[in-house]
C-alpha cells in the first residue's frame, strides 16, 4: 500500500498465488519490482510465517528501488553477531543495511547478541523493525 495500488501487467510467477485474494496484486507488483522473489521453486509461500532475514530482504529491495541510501550497511561488522554465519548469503547486504541503520539490534543470548536470521519475526519485532527503517532509512520521504 505504500505504493498505493498500482495496475501491473506481470505474470504471476509463483503457482500458490490465487489470482482472487487480497493479497494477489501486491505480490504480482512487488515481483515485478524485484522487491520479492519468493522460493526459487515456483512457490511464494503465502501462508508461511516470514523470517526475520527475509523481513529485512524485502526492505533492503524496496530501499533500493525508493533509491534511499543503502551503502549504510557496507562497512558494517556484522561478524560481532554470534550467528553471523546463520545468515543465507542472499540476505548479506540486506542484514548489514539492517544492523549498520539500527533497523535489528540484535537478540540477547546470555553475553552473546544474536541475529536470529531464520527466526520468525515476532509481530513486536516486525513493528520496532519498521519503525526503525521509516527513522533511519527511509527519512525525509
Amino acid at each position: 500500500r505504500l505504493e498505493g495500488s498500482p495496475i501491473v501487467n506481470y505474470a504471476m510467477d509463483f503457482e500458490d498465488v490465487d489470482a482472487e485474494q487480497w493479497y494477489t496484486e501486491a505480490v504480482r507488483w512487488a515481483a515485478s519490482e524485484k522487491i520479492v522473489e519468493g522460493y526459487g521453486n515456483g512457490k511464494f509461500g503465502t501462508n508461511d510465517a516470514i523470517t526475520r532475514e527475509q523481513m529485512v530482504t524485502i526492505m533492503y529491495r524496496y530501499a533500493q528501488y525508493k533509491g534511499y541510501d543503502v551503502s549504510v550497511g557496507e562497512n558494517t561488522n556484522i561478524f560481532s553477531y554470534g550467528d553471523v554465519f546463520d545468515v543465507a548469503e542472499w540476505a548479506i547486504p540486506a542484514m548489514q543495511l539492517a544492523c549498520g541503520s539500527g533497523m535489528i539490534q540484535g537478540i540477547a543470548d546470555g553475553s552473546t547478541m544474536n541475529l536470529v536470521p531464520q527466526g520468525n519475526a515476532t509481530r513486536a519485532q516486525a513493528a520496532a523493525i519498521l519503525q526503525r527503517y521509516v527513522e533511519n532509512v527511509a527519512k525525509g520521504d
